[in-house]
């Protein structure tokens, strides 16, 4: 079965947040997500680092995520509007569709032309569900036209972090593993050790522990980390790989799919959008797949500080 990742990777780059360790976010600012006009869904949350920017999404009560759009730059000349001065939602360059509560989006300053002491310009669309039905929200700030569409913009102040980051601690490489399935690689025949999670269904939830150096005897004394997924009905699958205390992760591999033998290598696992070489303790997968039942594989290379 073939999966669309290479789709979503162009409208969820940006989705994809590495929580690294030791990260110093200089403030945070929180505008309010109004649906409809006069409904306080929740909040864009805009904050930032040295190096980076994040703008967050998160709904309140009853209300939930279907859709983001969002823009981000240095001035709000770059909006996408019409001659009216209008936004045009579906030009603006990053966002999707979404299935929950929350959605970030980390970028790079540098991407605008920008550094930690700079301002920029933000505008957060967003398409909620609530009790009242399905409802278009902005996050509050100044009107882009003075009369009819009340879409809106508004303006952070990033600022430096006062204090530099603590020097990284070493990741010392303690070896390959695997998040814990029903199935092992050998009764399916594939190659070395290994599980698969299998039977996912559409609406499907869980964890499993990560067990590491597991070799081919399956030992399961050895836990890393959680893996742990959810499988939306609208097709969207999501993962996200959580070190213990004391270990981290420099590379991690997820394939949703068949087993892995319709694949060569970890390195062709089709959500591997997230792979990185940084070690990090927590990395979050998000992608569409063609729906229906799903085996599911999820690899780690797990460092220990």
């Amino acid at each position: 079965m073939k999966y669309g990742i290479k789709t979503i990777a162009t409208l969820f780059a940006l989705i994809v947040i590495y929580s690294m360790q030791f990260t110093a976010v200089a403030n945070e600012t929180c505008q309010t997500l109004l649906a409809g006009q006069h409904h306080n869904a929740g909040t864009v949350c805009v904050s930032n680092d040295a190096d980076t920017v994040t703008v967050t999404f998160a709904t309140n009560g009853a209300w939930s995520l279907l859709q983001t759009h969002l823009y981000v730059g240095a001035d709000a000349s770059g909006i996408p509007t019409n001659r009216a001065g209008n936004p045009q939602i579906g030009h603006f360059p990053f966002g999707g569709q979404v299935n929950g509560s929350v959605a970030s989006y980390t970028f790079n300053l540098a991407d605008f032309g920008l550094g930690c002491s700079d301002s920029l310009a933000i505008a957060a669309h967003a398409v909620v569900a609530g009790a009242s039905g399905t409802e278009t929200a902005w996050a509050n700030g100044t009107r882009m036209v003075a009369r009819g569409n009340w879409a809106m913009w508004f303006t952070y102040q990033a600022q430096c972090p006062s204090n530099p980051p603590p020097l990284a601690q070493t990741c010392v490489s303690y070896g390959t593993g695997y998040a814990f399935g029903n199935v092992t690689f050998g009764s399916v025949g594939e190659n070395g050790w290994g599980w698969t999670i299998t039977n996912v269904a559409p609406g499907d939830s869980g964890s499993a522990t990560i067990y590491a150096n597991a070799g081919m005897q399956y030992k399961t004394n050895d836990p890393v980390g959680t893996f742990s997924w959810n499988y939306g009905n609208n097709g969207f699958f999501g993962a996200t790989f959580t070190a213990d205390a004391g270990f981290g992760f420099s590379d991690t591999h997820l394939h949703v799919g068949g087993f892995t033998t319709e694949v060569n290598g970890r390195g062709n696992y089709n959500f591997n959008d997230a792979v990185t070489l940084l070690a990090q303790d927590e990395v979050h997968y998000y992608g569409e797949t063609n729906g229906g039942t799903v085996n599911v594989t999820a690899h780690v290379a797990s460092c220990k500080f």
